[in-house]
């Protein structure tokens, strides 16, 4: 098992059946080692302390930065105050 997060999304009751179920998944599961379990809740508790300076986390595959296990999905934390934020204040248009 990898040291990174495996993040893996799905839908509240874990049965998304067809392709408009496949966009609207709501949930995520996280399966790890304890080090890559705790890696990213450290990231999560960084992330939110008021001496936090860095309004923006990418994890990436293996293709990226590697932040989480091979396979896995990825994950784009974005915080008040950074670019995107600014540029998307709304959270439902970060995306387009």
């Amino acid at each position: 098992m990898s040291d990174l997060p495996l993040l893996a999304l799905s839908s509240a009751d874990e049965s998304p059946a067809s392709a408009e179920d496949w966009e609207q998944r709501d949930t995520v599961f996280v399966e790890s080692s304890a080090a890559g379990t705790i890696r990213l809740a450290e990231l999560l508790l960084n992330a939110g302390c008021s001496w936090n300076t860095v309004r923006d986390f990418e994890l990436e595959g293996d293709a990226g930065f590697r932040g989480v296990a091979p396979l896995s999905a990825e994950l784009r934390i974005v915080l008040p105050g950074s670019n995107l934020w600014l540029a998307h204040p709304d959270p439902k248009r970060a995306g387009t």
